[in-house]
């Protein structure tokens, strides 16, 4: 019998404040799971306290749910890495709005610590107030690479705004993520292939 690749879904913890006061709930959508059964794999559920390691171990591949950008890997140590967020000064990410794809811009530091703007994106794009706004990856036919691949949860649009002798739009952004209070994060990395069992 040919072993089905197992593929971990990683899931959301709810500390007691959503579904059910005072108690911990982990929860993920079940059409991720109905998704990688009906593709020919195992899901498995990955709680996020869940030893890293060993799940890597276990699974073949991972689908990470909820999960929205908060920046780049920039040194790793032993232990640790440090990560530039997406607010940074001198972070720059290509970005696209998800309910119209055509109108992609550089999400980059906003005003204040935690907010973000799309910038580049012209006057002719489509783009509204509650807009998702995901990671573009690379321009189709360009030798310039994303470090990010297309599709990644990056932000909801709050304002947009245009003067008539602007060349863009002015785009806030709040990220999905709570750059102010992150603790740990969860790196992709690629997987060197598992030998056979």
């Amino acid at each position: 019998m040919t072993r089905l690749p197992t593929i971990g879904i990683t899931v959301s913890l709810d500390p007691g404040t959503r579904i059910r006061p005072g108690t911990e709930y982990l929860y993920v959508s079940r059409a991720y799971a109905r998704a990688v059964h009906d593709a020919g794999a195992l899901p498995l559920l990955v709680p996020p306290d869940a030893d890293a390691a060993r799940a890597a171990r276990v699974c073949d591949g991972f689908v990470v749910t909820g999960g929205a950008l908060v920046g780049q890997v920039t040194k790793v140590f032993p232990e640790t890495a440090r990560v530039m967020l997406i607010s940074d000064p001198s972070s720059a990410v290509r970005s696209a709005d998800a309910r119209n794809r055509a109108t992609v811009g550089m999400l980059e530091h906003g005003s204040t610590a935690d907010s973000l703007v799309l910038n580049r994106v012209g006057k002719d794009k489509r783009v509204e107030n509650g807009d998702t706004i995901i990671t573009a990856g690379s321009p189709g036919g360009s030798e310039l690479l994303s470090l990010f691949p297309r599709g990644i949860l990056v932000g909801k649009v709050t304002s947009v705004n245009q003067r008539d002798t602007d060349i863009f739009k002015h785009i806030q952004v709040e990220p999905f993520a709570d750059l102010g209070s992150l603790q740990s994060v969860q790196v992709l990395v690629p997987k060197k292939p598992r030998p056979s069992r």
